[in-house]
């Protein structure tokens, strides 16, 4: 792949032609042939991990690092190596970003640049990469902070600095990423979701301007999509009506395999709206929604103008959480692998970042639910659902509520020995002989509380079997 010249003055130069078939050379003076061997094969490693498009290991990165700058910059002008030059801040972020367009998407270069921005404004565009420590990583993530940028936010720029100085890693310009044990991963923010209730939308669908809107709308809140990409890529082409599904393209995933598209059902909810839009589309419309397809088009801005028309509030992440609402909705009826499948997204995700608690599963849950059954059976023998608090009085009194008998403790959280004494106190004493019914040996004034209907109820096998236990003996009768 590459070989190995001398002159006659003894000075060495080692020769390869690159993937453009063109010759290059990388002098190396005068060094002995073991030192000119061990140069040649690292030039080869640089060369094979070149055109595959391989990272470098990890040998090959630290010799890189410790090579002399007079050989770093030879290396760098054949293309086999960064300059030291070029390993400032502000330029090696610069040519991160221009090798990364073309294997991701515009918004993410936008986040790109938004990294770059907060990097620059804190460490400065000649911070040399070299010199950027554990602390400058600790200090940075605290400038977001003072910034007031949302939780969310810093952890994503923290991610993708964390991310640029590992490819630095890769590059052979760092030994280490100074950025690594920073928090990246992205979180939830309870406090930011928000159920949109089906009044709440269809107040806010009836103030929409046109069809098409009110088709945006119900896409995001009965069919789940994105917004606005997946709503804007969706075709007439994709609705299979016979089928009653339609086909939803997502340039989110599309990157990941199988995960390009999806099927989601149309939803009774859902079906009025599409077949309007349907109705009043022009003839030959290959999109549902034909408007709003510029990128500097402003949904949001358009969608609070609507909210407001209807007489309400906006919500905090107006069209995620419609999103977030929906699927909240789907897992009570359809099971959660299969609803993720319908919204786009894997179960890990959905209970970290859609699914949502809401007061009436509180209330659903708890003693105060409306009793929907004759039997007793939730908290224990005894405790009906609906039948509301009552006061204990000591640890063995029990209150009748609503025809039945309530065990107060079971809503307190009584201690042991009190549950013990509550026992002791209502049931009832042995009979002496096994002939003798419990109930005609009980003295209504020990027991705590006595059914008045209830009638004795003897066994004819008492009456019948001898005094002797279940074991066969040896006498007959």
């Amino acid at each position: 792949m590459a070989s190995l010249a001398t002159d006659k003055s003894g000075n060495r130069t080692i020769q390869f032609v690159g993937a453009d078939r063109r010759r290059f050379s990388v002098r190396l003076g005068k060094v002995n042939k073991k030192q000119a061997e061990s140069f040649k094969s690292r030039v080869e490693t640089l060369i094979s991990a070149k055109l595959s498009g391989m990272a470098i290991d990890g040998d090959t990165a630290k010799w890189l690092r410790q090579l002399d700058d007079r050989y770093i910059e030879r290396l760098a002008k054949v293309g086999l190596a960064e300059s030291r030059e070029s390993s400032l801040l502000g330029a090696f972020v610069d040519r991160y970003i221009k090798a990364r367009k073309a294997d991701v998407k515009p918004t993410t270069i936008k986040v790109y640049g938004r990294t770059r921005k907060h990097l620059l404004s804190f460490l400065g565009e000649n911070k040399p990469l070299r010199e950027i420590t554990v602390g400058d990583a600790d200090e940075f993530r605290l400038f977001l902070k003072r910034k007031k940028l949302a939780e969310a936010t810093i952890r994503k720029t923290c991610s993708v600095a964390k991310q640029m100085l590992r490819w630095a890693m890769r590059q052979g310009l760092l030994e280490s990423n100074p950025f690594e044990d920073l928090v990246g991963s992205a979180t939830g923010n309870p406090e930011r979701m928000f159920f949109v209730t089906r009044e709440v939308i269809g107040k806010v669908i009836e103030a929409c301007p046109d069809h098409e809107w009110r088709l945006i709308i119900a896409l995001c809140r009965y069919g789940a999509l994105r917004c606005p990409s997946e709503v804007l890529l969706l075709k007439w082409s994709d609705i299979d009506w016979e089928k009653g599904v339609f086909r939803v393209h997502s340039s989110k995933t599309e990157h990941h395999e199988g995960k390009a598209s999806r099927l989601v059902p149309i939803f009774p909810e859902l079906h009025p709206y599409l077949l309007d839009s349907y109705e009043q589309a022009k003839e030959g419309s290959t999109y549902c929604i034909t408007r709003y397809r510029s990128a500097a088009s402003n949904l949001r801005t358009q969608f609070m103008r609507i909210i407001h028309r209807a007489g309400l509030n906006t919500w905090p992440k107006l069209f995620q959480n419609l999103r977030s609402t929906r699927e909240t909705e789907l897992v009570k009826e359809f099971p959660v692998h299969i609803v993720t499948k319908w919204v786009g997204h894997d179960p890990q995700v959905a209970l970290r970042h859609y699914l949502q608690i809401r007061e009436e599963d509180f209330l659903k849950a708890s003693y105060l639910a409306p009793d929907t059954s004759s039997a007793c059976n939730v908290v224990g023998k005894g405790v009906k659902r609906g039948s509301g608090p009552a006061t204990l009085q000591g640890d063995t009194e029990l209150k009748k509520t609503g025809g039945d008998f309530v065990n107060e403790n079971a809503f307190a959280g009584a201690a042991y020995s009190g549950a013990v004494a509550l026992q002791n106190a209502v049931q009832q004493a042995s009979a002496s002989g096994c002939c003798e019914s419990q109930e005609l040996m009980q003295v209504d004034e020990d027991c705590g509380f006595i059914r008045k209907n209830v009638t004795t109820c003897e066994s004819k096998q008492l009456r019948l079997m001898a005094p002797v236990g279940l074991e066969p003996t040896l006498v007959r009768f």
